[in-house]
């Protein structure tokens, strides 16, 4: 973090969060061969492999909005936009779905 509070990638370093929207960039977690959650996190893979079973579509019912925990999701810390994306892929979701309902299901790695 720099001193006026901002966060930024370091010179030739760029991190976003893939697949935005799409559960592809959440079903499995892994960094590399010297990942140390290898395997672990696919367990978000069969969370979701429940819901297609029952007839749910991946981009259609079932999407997610992850974000980039080292990044404040309320702006200040540099992923502005977070929330007001979350609020359109819901409101997008609840329009793709015949104006049903949207439960939202919330999940953390860490603390």
């Amino acid at each position: 973090m720099h001193l006026n509070g901002s966060v930024r990638n370091a010179v030739g370093i760029e991190t976003h969060v893939p697949e935005f929207g799409s559960t592809e960039g959440i079903e499995e977690l892994y960094g590399g061969d010297l990942d140390p959650l290898e395997g672990i996190t696919t367990y978000i893979y069969d969370l979701v492999e429940y819901f297609v079973r029952r007839g749910y579509k991946r981009g259609k019912d079932i999407r997610s909005a992850p974000y980039d925990w080292r990044y404040d999701p309320g702006g200040r810390l540099g992923n502005k936009d977070y929330f007001n994306r979350l609020k359109q892929l819901i409101e997008d979701t609840y329009d793709r779905n015949c104006h049903r309902k949207v439960t939202i299901v919330a999940h953390s790695l860490g603390g």
